[in-house]
C-alpha cells in the first residue's frame, strides 16, 4: 500500500472517528446494559458476553456498576457492536491471567470510555484486535494491566485517546500482523498517553503492518518510547508532535522497516541513543523539526539504510553511556548511502556528525551535510568532506580586526585606487619582518583563492604571498605592480574545516612597497 492510498483511507475513516466522539444517544438509536442475574452485586464476565451475543449497537456499562472480567469478552464477526462505559468511571478489573476484550473479524466494532485495571497474576492483553475492519478503542485507560492493545490483523484500526499507566508488561501497544497472510494495514493512533516508572515496557511497538500513523503522543519512562522490528518491519509509518521522555534505552528504534516520516518529535534523558535506525532498516526516511535533548548515547545512531534526510534537527548528546571519546550528535555507518543533514544544531559527546567511512567513502556513498551548526563539538565532523560549501564567497578585507593578524607597523592609506573595502595597507617598504595573515573559518572543500590590491610602479614585483591550506603551504612570488583593483587566482586548493587555512602575504625580500588589501575564498 503506497503511503498515498494510507491517507485517502486516513481520510476515509474520519467520519468514523467524528462519530465516535458524538454523545451515546446521538451515536446510536438504541443500547442494552447487561444486568446481575445471579444478584452478587457484581457484574461478572458471563453476564457482560450474553448482552454482546445479541447486542446489535451499544452496550453500556453504567458507572454506577460494579464489575468484574473473571473470562474474556468477545466480539466475533459482529458489525457497529461497542462496548461503551462513562469514562475512567467505569472500572472494569481483569481477574486472573486472561485478555479482557478480542474483536475479531466483523466491522465497526469498538470498546470506548471505560477503565481496565489489572489484577494479581494477569500476564496479557487488555484488548487485542486480530481480525475485521475498521475497529477501534477510544477514550480507554489501562492502570496496571500487563499490556494494553495488540492489533494483530484488520483494515484501518482506530486507537484514540488511549492512556497507559503503570503497566507491568513488556510493551503497551503493539502493531503486528500474525504471519500469513494477516497484517495491519492503516491504522491510526492518536492522542495517545503512557507513563511509568519501570524500564521493561516498550509503549509502541511495530512490526508486520503497511501503513500507522501516530498522531500526538506523550511517552514517559519505561524501556523504550517506540521500536520497529521483525523480519521486514512495518511500512510507511507516520508519526507527529510525539513526545518521549526518559526512556531507559532508545527513544525511538528502527530496527528495520521502510519508508518512515517522523514530524515534530522531541526526546529527553534517553538512557540511550535518541533516534536510531538499525542495520536491517532498509531505508526511505525523512525526519524533520527533531529534538533530542541529553541523549546518553548518541543524539541519532544510523546504522543502515539509504535515502535519509534529516531536517533542522535541534540535537544534545552527551554520549555519557558510551565509551569515553566516541560519542556523536548523529551517528551514520559506513553501510548506508544518500543520507543528509540540512540545518539545524548538533551535538555530541566527541563528535559533532561522525561516519564510520572513509572521505571517498563518504563522497561514493553520498552522505553529506550543509548548513548545521557544530562549532560546540571537539570534532565538527569527521571525515572533514561531510560538511557542503558555504552559501556564499568569503572575503576578507584588510580592515576585518578579528580576521586579520599583522606583525610589524603596517600604514592605511587611500592614495592609489584599485583598492577593495574602506582603504589598503602598505609595509612602508621597509623590506622583511611584516607579514599580514587573512584567516576564514571554512567548512572542509575546495576552494579558489585569490588576491587583491592597489598596483602602481613602485610596488614590489616580488611579493611573497603563502597560502596554508590542509596539504601544506603554497608560495607565490606576485607582481604588484600590475593587475590593479583585480582579483587574482592564486589556484585551489583543499582546506579543512575551522580556521587552520589561512592566506600569509609577507614582506621579506621585497624589492617594492607590499600590499596587504582582500583576499577571497570561492567554494568549488
Amino acid at each position: 500500500m503506497s503511503s498515498a492510498k494510507i491517507f485517502l483511507r486516513a481520510t476515509a475513516l474520519a467520519s468514523f472517528a467524528v462519530a465516535a466522539t458524538l454523545p451515546l444517544a446521538a451515536a446510536t438509536a438504541s443500547y442494552v446494559v447487561p444486568i446481575d442475574t445471579n444478584t452478587n452485586g457484581v457484574i461478572e464476565s458471563s453476564e457482560i458476553q450474553s448482552v454482546l451475543n445479541t447486542a446489535k449497537g451499544v452496550v453500556f456499562l453504567p458507572a454506577s456498576n460494579t464489575y468484574s472480567l473473571n473470562a474474556t469478552l468477545t466480539i466475533t464477526s459482529k458489525n457497529g457492536v461497542s462496548l461503551v462505559g462513562e469514562g475512567v468511571t467505569t472500572v472494569l478489573p481483569i481477574v486472573g491471567n486472561i485478555e479482557g476484550v478480542v474483536i475479531s473479524a466483523g466491522t465497526g466494532c469498538a470498546v470506548r470510555h471505560v477503565k481496565f485495571v489489572g489484577g494479581v497474576g494477569h500476564a496479557q492483553n487488555a484488548i487485542r484486535i486480530s481480525g475485521g475492519n475498521e475497529h477501534a478503542v477510544q477514550g480507554v485507560t489501562f492502570q496496571a494491566t500487563y499490556r494494553a492493545i495488540q492489533l494483530v490483523d484488520g483494515i484501518g484500526p482506530l486507537l484514540t485517546d488511549v492512556t497507559m499507566t503503570g503497566l507491568t508488561g513488556d510493551y503497551g501497544i503493539k502493531i503486528d500482523g500474525s504471519g500469513g497472510t494477516a497484517k495491519v494495514d492503516a491504522a491510526q493512533l492518536h492522542n495517545i498517553t503512557g507513563s511509568s516508572s519501570g524500564t521493561n515496557i516498550e509503549w509502541l511497538l511495530f512490526g508486520r503492518a503497511d501503513g500507522i500513523e501516530v498522531q500526538t503522543a506523550s511517552l514517559s519512562g519505561s524501556k523504550r518510547g517506540l521500536r520497529a522490528y521483525g523480519a521486514t518491519g512495518p511500512k510507511y509509518v507516520y508519526t507527529n508532535n510525539v513526545t518521549i521522555s526518559s526512556p531507559a534505552n532508545e527513544g525511538v528504534l528502527f530496527e528495520s522497516g521502510a519508508d518512515v516520516l517522523v514530524n515534530d518529535t522531541t526526546i529527553t534523558n534517553s538512557g540511550g541513543t535518541g533516534f536510531g535506525f538499525g542495520s536491517s532498516f532498509v531505508g526511505g526516511a525523512v525526519l524533520t523539526d527533531l529534538t533530542i535533548s541529553s541523549a546518553a548515547g548518541h543524539g541519532v545512531s544510523i546504522e543502515g539504510g539509504r535515502d535519509i534526510g534529516i531536517l533542522e534537527p535541534v540535537i544534545t548528546a552527551t554520549g555519557s553511556a558510551l565509551t569515553a571519546g566516541t560519542g556523536a550528535g548523529i551517528k551514520i555507518a559506513t553501510a548506508c548511502s544518500y543520507v543528509s543533514v540540512t540545518d539545524g544544531s548538533v551535538k555530541g559527546g566527541q563528535y559533532g556528525i561522525l561516519y564510520t567511512g572513509t572521505t571517498t567513502q563518504s563522497d561514493n556513498q553520498n552522505v553529506k551535510m550543509k548548513n548545521v551548526t557544530l562549532t560546540t563539538n571537539t570534532v565538527p565532523s569527521s571525515p572533514g568532506n561531510l560538511e557542503g560549501p558555504p552559501a556564499s564567497t568569503i572575503i576578507i578585507d584588510n580592515t576585518d580586526t578579528t580576521r586579520v593578524t599583522l606583525t610589524g607597523a603596517w600604514t592605511a592609506v587611500t592614495t592609489n585606487p584599485g583598492y577593495y573595502g574602506a582603504n589598503y595597507l602598505h609595509d612602508g617598504n621597509t623590506g622583511t619582518g611584516k607579514s599580514a595573515r587573512f584567516t576564514p573559518t571554512l567548512v572542509a572543500g575546495n576552494y579558489e583563492v585569490f588576491a587583491r590590491w592597489s598596483a602602481n610602479v613602485n610596488r614590489a614585483n616580488n611579493t611573497p604571498i603563502d597560502v596554508i591550506h590542509a596539504g601544506g603551504t603554497s608560495t607565490f612570488s606576485v607582481n604588484q605592480e600590475l593587475n590593479n583593483g583585480t582579483w587574482v587566482s592564486l589556484g585551489v586548493f583543499t582546506f579543512n574545516a575551522g580556521t587552520g587555512g589561512s592566506v600569509l602575504i609577507r614582506n621579506a625580500g621585497a624589492n617594492g612597497y607590499v600590499i596587504a588589501d582582500a583576499v577571497q575564498f570561492i567554494p568549488q
